[in-house]
């Protein structure tokens, strides 16, 4: 389509080009026939010119904008040329033409001299601004008043007309028009600026003040009643006329822009006109005195001067007015910006009280005191409305790892990524911090039950998604609880406590990436691990605490060959709290540190005295948390541990979870490989299950691999899990590292994984965790 319209416009151009070199050489022709005297083609060629010179600016009509309007007036001016010559020639060729006829044709040839000054006077009104008008106006005025006294004169003192010819009347009002056409004209050139005159528009106004110029001799000719035509005075005209058309051309092609000059500064102005005037009044006085001017003409140029000096006064002083008055606009603009800008500033500075007040700055999420606001507006709204909203109660998991393992700088802005993220939920969604990596959703209008849980999957893809920062990739979840209001609660308190009852069931559950709702039976399960968070913050580690050992068993001779070690509570009330309920909430309140160390400290003294005792070589495997890879007094206390039980380190196995290799620093890293330079052995958890590295287990130095729980029994019944585990075994046979199976709990998996080749199993099948005295009968049995 632009193409095609690029191409009309191409065409378009040419053909007005063509036309224009058709008229150019038309007039060559007219001027080839004038100087032959051959009155026929003199006849023939003029309205030929003219006529193409007329439809050349008809064609560029579309291409003028507002300027259109002149161009119609410049076309009828060479077109009443082409009229009156179209009537001569045809008079010629077939009758004489009578006398009345024959001063048709001569007033018609002077028609085009008011087509043009109309052309001039309208090209001003467009661009000038309306001051500068009226002294164009004012400068028109008296120049001509001046000039046509002149003319005037010269005209009796030549003795061409006399003083009571009718024919004088007629001349003078000829020439009148005359001279008011070229003053304007030489305006229009004066605004444009004579640097401009080199562009090709700017033949429009020359040419129209040539024209005019030489008819000065045609009108006098005309008004005595002569026959005012002459050959070679017509040579002039159309050159003129096809110049007019050579300039609407350039003009249409183009497209010139001019910013036409200003009269200057009033007072300025003002200065000239007061010396200029009283010069002019003097040199008039003169003329009057030694004769040269009549009482009349006299009269008619000192009113002229007078008039002028007093209309320039006017103008000054409604100048001065205007400016007075912009300046107090001004003054006013200014004064009512200021108080804009005040207002805008003490505007922005509530918001930004306000958005202080409200917002949590690190996530740009509302806070929880605004939080508060935002859920008793919604229960007003859905009471008054009779609709449903539902509370989500959000935790992320695996954040405390980040946070240790990589600093609070990292910890921040991973919470800043999904403060980012909870910001882009659509707008039914509206995001509280509660605090540290716990949220708040509220999710308003709500339809029905699938509503909700289409919104917490929604939820699930936002904390799921992995964060890429710098070059850590970091996999986290969340747990996330769900109440509803009002089928939970009409409460703002209770479903916020719902919401996060049950959310913390969720978060115990094996499947932490997951969403719960809210059910009665929910409160006594968040009530006991808010007991027993309450019971670690203030327990002591040698009386509040016992380990639990999960043998290891070679099936090939069905022989203990190490033990996984548990801690768990002693209190009373709490016998029954099991390893996998107590360790995420001492991670998740702190305890975590202190408790590893002292898990280690026991439980390598107490297997190395079973081997001592019974002549054994059990393995120790201990769980290392995240922030124990970068605890130097950990380590250190682990090494003397060692030396001072005599214990081989390749008999200590260090347990770390595959979730949390992944997300490591390379500091904790760092930690690994010394461990494993120190001769310790290393164990990768729950390997499998998520993302893996193989590079991380090549470069830590990791010898032994625990298959993730999930696929051990889902490869019973699923191809594709088999397949995964084939390929984990053939991996960990090409890099020489053994393979253990946990959370074996039936004989069709231990008969799986002995298929598989795997000879080192643990799990409730053969044991569950028990205490040291339990163990102790085991191993007396064996």
């Amino acid at each position: 389509m632009d193409q095609s319209k690029g191409t009309d416009s191409f065409i378009k151009r040419k053909g007005r080009l063509v036309l224009a070199i058709l008229a150019l050489a038309a007039y060559v022709g007219f001027a080839v026939s004038t100087f032959a005297e051959n009155s026929f083609w003199i006849e023939l060629f003029s309205p030929v010119t003219t006529i193409l010179c007329v439809i050349v600016i008809l064609t560029c009509m579309k291409d003028m904008g507002k300027f259109r309007i002149l161009a119609i007036l410049l076309a009828f001016g060479i077109g009443m040329w082409a009229v009156a010559d179209i009537i001569l020639f045809v008079n010629d060729i077939f009758r004489h033409m009578e006398e009345p006829r024959d001063t048709l044709v001569r007033t018609i040839y002077l028609a085009p001299n008011y087509l043009y000054g109309s052309t001039i006077v309208l090209y001003l009104y467009y661009k000038l601004k309306k001051r500068d008008l009226f002294v164009t106006a004012a400068n028109v005025f008296l120049i001509t008043v001046i000039s046509f006294a002149v003319v005037a004169k010269l005209v009796q003192a030549a003795g061409l007309l006399a003083e009571n010819d009718p024919a004088l009347i007629r001349a003078y009002a000829y020439f009148f028009v005359n001279i008011v056409i070229v003053v304007g004209g030489c305006h229009v050139i004066y605004y444009i600026g004579y640097g401009n005159l080199r562009r090709g528009t700017n033949l429009i106004p020359i040419c129209i003040m040539g024209y005019i110029l030489i008819d000065f001799r045609y009108s006098y000719i005309e008004a005595i009643g002569k026959d005012p035509e002459n050959i070679y005075m017509d040579l002039l005209y159309m050159l003129f006329m096809v110049g007019m058309a050579w300039g609407t051309l350039s003009q249409a092609h183009n497209k010139y822009e001019y910013v036409l000059k200003e009269n200057g500064e009033e007072g300025r102005r003002m200065v000239y006109v007061r010396l200029i005037i009283p010069i002019l009044i003097v040199v008039v006085v003169v003329l009057r005195l030694t004769g040269v001017l009549s009482q009349v003409e006299f009269s008619y140029i000192l009113i002229a001067l007078l008039a002028y000096f007093i209309m320039y006064a006017l103008l000054q002083n409604s100048g001065l007015s205007e400016k007075l008055l912009k300046q107090q606009q001004e003054l006013n603009t200014s004064l009512e910006a200021q108080v804009e800008e005040k207002t805008r500033d003490l505007k922005r500075v509530n918001r930004d009280l306000e958005y202080l007040s409200s917002t949590d700055l690190l996530t740009g999420l509302f806070n929880r005191r605004h939080g508060l606001k935002v859920l008793n507006n919604l229960i007003y709204d859905a009471e008054k409305y009779q609709t449903k909203f539902a509370v989500f109660g959000v935790d992320l998991n695996h954040f405390k790892p980040v946070n240790d393992t990589y600093g609070h700088e990292m910890g921040d802005r991973v919470l800043e990524e999904f403060g980012k993220r909870m910001r882009e939920l659509p707008a039914r969604y509206t995001c509280i911090r509660n605090g540290g990596d716990e949220f708040v959703i509220f999710y308003s209008h709500v339809n029905d039950r699938d509503d909700v849980t289409e919104a917490a999957k929604e939820l699930q893809s936002v904390f799921n998604r992995p964060l890429v920062l710098d070059n850590f990739i970091f996999s986290l979840s969340a747990s996330i609880g769900i109440a509803v209001y009002p089928d939970d609660s009409m409460n703002a308190e209770d479903l916020l406590q719902y919401a996060d009852a049950a959310m913390y069931i969720v978060k115990r559950s094996k499947k932490r990436d997951d969403f719960c709702f809210f059910d009665k039976g929910m409160v006594a399960d968040v009530e006991r691990r808010r007991k027993i968070e309450k019971q670690l913050k203030h327990s002591e580690l040698e009386n509040d605490f016992l380990l639990y050992y999960q043998p290891q068993f070679d099936t090939a001779d069905g022989s203990i060959v190490g033990v996984e070690v548990f801690p768990r509570l002693r209190v009373s009330g709490f016998e029954d709290c099991t390893p996998g309920e107590l360790i995420p909430i001492a991670e998740e309140s702190g305890m975590m540190s202190q408790l590893g160390m002292w898990t280690a400290h026991k439980s390598l003294e107490q297997v190395a005295a079973w081997n001592k005792k019974y002549g054994m070589n059990l393995s120790t495997t201990i769980n290392l948390a995240p922030l124990q890879l970068l605890d130097a007094d950990f380590i250190e206390s682990l090494e003397k541990v060692i030396e001072r039980l005599e214990i081989k380190p390749s008999d200590l196995i260090l347990d770390v979870s595959n979730e949390v290799m992944m997300g490591a620093a390379e500091s904790a890293k760092d930690t690994l490989r010394a461990f494993h330079q120190f001769g310790y052995t290393l164990s990768l958890n729950e390997f499998g299950g998520g993302d893996i590295n193989i590079s991380y287990i090549r470069d830590c130095g990791f010898s032994t691999i625990k298959l993730a729980r999930t696929l051990i029994p889902q490869g019973i019944t699923d191809p594709g899990r088999m397949e995964i585990i084939h390929a984990l075994l053939a991996l960990a046979k090409e890099m020489n590292i053994e393979i253990v199976a946990v959370g074996i709990e039936t004989n069709e998996q231990v008969g799986l994984m002995r298929d598989l080749g795997i000879r080192v199993m643990q799990g409730y099948y053969y044991s569950k965790p028990v205490s040291a005295e339990e163990l102790e009968q085991k191993l007396k049995d064996k």
